[in-house]
């Protein structure tokens, strides 16, 4: 089957990249032929973009929702957001243009819908790239002397790292309290990510910034015993899952696209509040209390977590890796333009 894909970028570092990236590989392993463009193909002339199969062979738009009205015949957009508020112009584009709308979970597809989205909406989820992880048993995973918990600095605040600093805190106390514990913030290098993390000069000895590149995915998960990721909002959440299919056990926000976390990490409750993205809205703030408990509970009981890990890591191999995704893609495409392409042979990749 041949299929067009575009994003904004092909990027490991960016999350629409990364994406993108997994989606190409899943639909190449189940033997689809898929041609990759950037967002500047939108702009085409119509008799260009025809010349290159856009508008006449099936097209995934893989782009935030400000990108829908641009889309060109035969496109489903898939798309992701972080608070329940989306912009007007948004909503109008998206209405105007993509003949359908897959979004990464049931949450996004409510809030679309919500914000006044009246074309088709389906939620196809996105999967997790197992090749670029180790996955440790109880058996090949140390505990960590001392036990080390990683957060995520990116993306401002967005990803709950402050949450995650003042939680540490109310469940270790002070150095002298408990000395033999950490927890690492992992962002990009200052000039790329801008993080705020870097701003901050942290008087506790056990907390790091960690902000240098890594060339595996992995080494940044081999290095803790425990994830701790109070997101204010996800569109669907990589980083924690790529923790627990590490192995690791994993604390989130039970909102949002990590709405699911109960069968793969340890859910926290939330309280709403106004969401500072430009789509205005509202996002989460993780219960404070309920995380300290969790990550007191990991510290004083390694071997539970560890337990927690290994059925995450499972549960993700079954039901949540880039070839499901890949394969749901090709049968969904296949039902809305059963004209296109039905003499090509493909199979799902095993």
């Amino acid at each position: 089957m041949r299929i067009n894909l575009i994003a904004p970028k092909y990027h490991t570092n960016d999350g629409y990249g990364n994406f993108a990236i997994n989606l190409y590989r899943g639909l190449v392993r189940n033997r689809a032929n898929v041609r990759c463009w950037g967002l500047s193909a939108l702009y085409w002339p119509e008799e260009l973009q025809r010349a290159q199969g856009l508008g006449v062979l099936p097209t995934i738009l893989l782009a935030p929702p400000k990108y829908g009205h641009l889309a060109p015949p035969k496109t489903v957009h898939y798309t992701m957001y972080e608070s329940t508020g989306l912009k007007d112009d948004w909503v109008a584009g998206m209405n105007a243009a993509p003949d359908r709308i897959i979004a990464t979970c049931n949450w996004f597809a409510d809030v679309l819908r919500d914000n006044g989205v009246v074309k088709p909406i389906d939620v196809i989820n996105p999967g997790v790239d197992f090749s670029e992880l180790i996955v440790r048993n109880k058996l090949t995973r140390p505990i960590k002397k001392p036990y080390v918990f990683l957060a995520w600095g990116d993306r401002g605040a967005r990803k709950g790292w402050d949450i995650a600093v003042h939680a540490f805190w109310q469940a270790f106390g002070t150095p002298e309290d408990t000395p033999d514990v950490r927890l690492v913030i992992k962002t990009r290098p200052y000039k790329d990510a801008g993080g705020l993390v870097h701003l901050f000069n942290f008087e506790d000895p056990r907390l790091e910034v960690w902000d240098e590149d890594i060339e595996k995915k992995h080494e940044i998960y081999d290095m803790a015993d425990a994830f701790v990721f109070p997101t204010r909002g996800e569109g669907w959440g990589l980083p924690p899952r790529e923790a627990a299919a590490s192995g690791l056990p994993v604390i989130v926000t039970r909102w949002a696209g990590t709405a699911d976390c109960d069968q793969w990490g340890i859910g926290v409750g939330y309280e709403l509040i106004p969401s500072i993205l430009s789509g205005g809205g509202r996002w989460a703030y993780a219960n404070i209390d309920e995380i300290a408990d969790t990550m007191r509970k990991l510290y004083e009981n390694p071997d539970w977590g560890q337990t927690v890990g290994q059925k995450a890591a499972l549960w993700l191999r079954q039901f949540q890796q880039w070839d499901t995704t890949a394969w749901k893609f090709i049968t969904y495409l296949r039902a809305h333009y059963a004209n296109i392409g039905q003499s090509d042979k493909f199979r799902p990749a095993r």
